[in-house]
């Protein structure tokens, strides 16, 4: 009886470890993504460091213990910033799951599109690029915006039929509050403080909304197949 316990324990041990070498092996891939993510951030701030001479500090630390501001400065961007990246995190998200099931390739891809899109968006909130760092390289702002433009309109060129077929009212509200936000900025109001409650409160909803009709998207697609209009189309 004794030998049976002794070896049905150096079973469960060699099982154990087994099954923690199988969960290790598959952790290969994720560690390495995230290392050299890691790596390239990292690598960027030593480049700007010592190509520009800017204090590591002033790349790595929060910009609010930089500058001294209190804590609640630029809370509204801050929770706009927030929804920005919850919207790449669901395309690329959804868009695994659906390549790994092998279904919808052409969701997939405006899912793909989409979180590069919104990514690019996030970055010009973050950076203020279109307002600050692009003109400032002598890009013009009005270059900039007439290229997202352009990029938008070739965008909702090529997805416009699967659009359709989903829930897309968020993304009309987006799209709405974008433009109406804009305008704003290109004519500012007498009133700086109503200016800016204004233009980032529509612009804030407008983020939302995008973030919401992804999320809808992303939704329906892991819960049922988004129809198709046509066998070609798909």
């Amino acid at each position: 009886m004794d030998q049976i316990n002794q070896n049905n324990q150096i079973t469960q041990t060699i099982d154990f470890w087994q099954d923690v070498r199988r969960r290790f092996g598959g952790s290969w891939p994720t560690l390495v993504v995230v290392v050299a993510i890691t790596a390239v951030l990292l690598g960027g701030i030593l480049v700007l460091h010592f190509w520009k001479g800017i204090p590591i500090a002033n790349l790595t630390r929060d910009p609010n213990a930089i500058s001294g501001y209190p804590a609640y400065t630029g809370l509204l961007s801050q929770f706009g910033i927030f929804f920005w990246a919850a919207c790449p995190a669901l395309c690329l998200f959804s868009a695994t799951v659906l390549a790994r099931r092998g279904k919808q390739p052409r969701l997939r891809r405006f899912l793909l599109i989409s979180a590069l899109l919104t990514l690019l968006l996030a970055l010009d909130e973050l950076f203020m690029l279109h307002e600050t760092v692009l003109p400032h390289l002598g890009i013009p702002e009005r270059v900039v915006l007439g290229s997202y433009l352009l990029f938008f309109g070739l965008y909702f060129a090529r997805y416009f039929r699967l659009i359709w077929r989903t829930e897309f009212l968020p993304l009309l509200m987006a799209l709405f509050f974008f433009g109406v936000s804009l305008l704003i900025d290109q004519r500012p109001l007498t009133n700086p403080n109503l200016h800016y409650l204004i233009e980032d409160g529509i612009k804030l909803v407008g983020i939302i909304s995008w973030m919401a009709y992804f999320f809808q998207v992303s939704l329906q697609a892991l819960q049922r197949p988004i129809p198709a209009a046509s066998a070609k189309s798909e």
